[in-house]
């Protein structure tokens, strides 16, 4: 008797199951792991925008008035055309932030790290920024902060090392 090939219909049937609950675990890790991917990117190293942040929702143009948000985590955020009158933001992380045209009237930026951060256009009077970390050269700021860091100038509306 010569063997046969043929697979009885239980077997294929359960070949079937095996394949369609692989391809299903497949499916169930890929989506978890785009999640974890999702959550890393949004709460790690990149971007806090769309992050809030003693009562203050952290984005383009928002309305933060009188915040406190000392030692508030904000590298990268974008922070374009925010209102951030009277804010708080003493020891504030706001390395590469975008700040293009923020008010920061009044604010409180002693030891903030504003390094790489963009100032253009953002209006700096009365802020204090005693202590706070920068670098290179910021052109465009509008208004005169009540202080500076140590070594600090604004001339012709230029904050650089001076």
């Amino acid at each position: 008797m010569i063997p046969t090939t043929e697979q009885p219909a239980t077997a294929r049937r359960t070949q079937r199951r095996r394949r369609n609950l692989i391809v299903g675990a497949a499916a169930a890790i890929i989506a978890v792991t785009a999640a974890v991917i999702v959550i890393a990117t949004t709460t790690g190293s990149g971007s806090r925008s769309g992050t809030m942040f003693g009562g203050c929702l952290i984005s383009p143009g928002a309305q933060c008035q009188y915040a406190d948000l000392t030692n508030a985590a904000l590298y990268g955020a974008d922070l374009t055309d925010a209102d951030l009158y009277g804010v708080d933001l003493t020891d504030a992380d706001l390395y590469n932030a975008r700040l293009t045209g923020a008010d920061l009237t009044n604010a409180r930026l002693r030891n903030a790290d504003l390094v790489g951060a963009n100032l253009s256009g953002a209006d700096l009077s009365g802020a204090d920024l005693t202590g706070a970390y920068l670098s290179g050269i910021y052109r465009g700021i509008r208004g005169f902060p009540s202080s500076l860091p140590l070594g600090w100038v604004l001339v012709n509306q230029v904050l650089m090392p001076g």
